[in-house]
């Protein structure tokens, strides 16, 4: 939605329903919290309650309360918890409600212990193979973007070669004869700008505990975003 503001309505209707937009005719709490989880595990985006499927304005009461109830249904329903951003907008003389959702960066993100994801423009329930598999990707990415403060000497060389070896061997990297072990690393993501992440540590460091007891998650988390 680059170049759209939360809650331009009008523009909003005119993309229509896609995988960051949803259009809920009225307040229907199930359809508006599948819909929340789902963008928290995607890439987020924007539910707009008062608009109809033919991008028609059918408007919803909006009383005083009404942001911070649906604030707090959110928050509360989910798990971990969402935070929205919500905001009014008066169109046709009727009033939208729009819920901006943002990517929640450890997923999955559950309502009533189930798991959804966008998929285009409609929510997909995830099986127990999916709801793993998005929660090793989110944890791997996470780990993957911190850097720490240590060289590449802190890295047995030897345990990533024999590692490399084994992948070599089975198809699943591709690595050219003569390849520094940096390359390799580079290759695998596991290196960035000359830095060791915490997941090269935590593989394959000489002495895990004793770097990462010296870099505290906070700490990391600051460093692998000024890089």
């Amino acid at each position: 939605m680059e170049g759209v503001s939360m809650c331009d309505v009008k523009k909003l209707i005119l993309i229509g329903e896609n995988e960051e937009i949803e259009f809920k005719e009225n307040f229907d709490f199930n359809g508006i919290m599948e819909t929340a989880v789902a963008f928290a595990n995607k890439r987020g985006g924007v539910i707009l309650v008062g608009v109809r499927n033919d991008r028609t304005v059918a408007g919803v009461q909006i009383g005083r309360e009404t942001l911070r109830d649906w604030a707090n249904k959110i928050s509360q329903n989910t798990d971990p918890p969402v935070i929205p951003e919500l905001e009014v907008e008066e169109i046709e003389g009727k009033k939208v409600l729009c819920i901006k959702i943002d990517e929640y960066p450890v997923k999955p993100v559950m309502f009533r212990g189930r798991a959804y994801l966008r998929a285009g423009s409609s929510n997909k329930r995830l099986n127990a193979r999916e709801i793993a598999e998005l929660y090793y990707k989110s944890i791997r990415h996470s780990l993957d973007y911190l850097t720490v403060n240590a060289g590449l000497e802190e890295v047995n060389s030897e345990a990533v070669r024999k590692f490399v070896e084994v992948a070599k061997n089975r198809g699943r990297l591709n690595v050219l004869e003569g390849e520094d072990l940096e390359t390799i690393l580079k290759k695998l993501e596991l290196v960035r700008d000359g830095k060791p992440t915490r997941a090269l540590i935590l593989l394959f460091g000489n002495d895990p505990q004793k770097i990462l007891s010296t870099c505290p998650r906070e700490d990391c988390e600051v460093q692998g975003k000024r890089d």
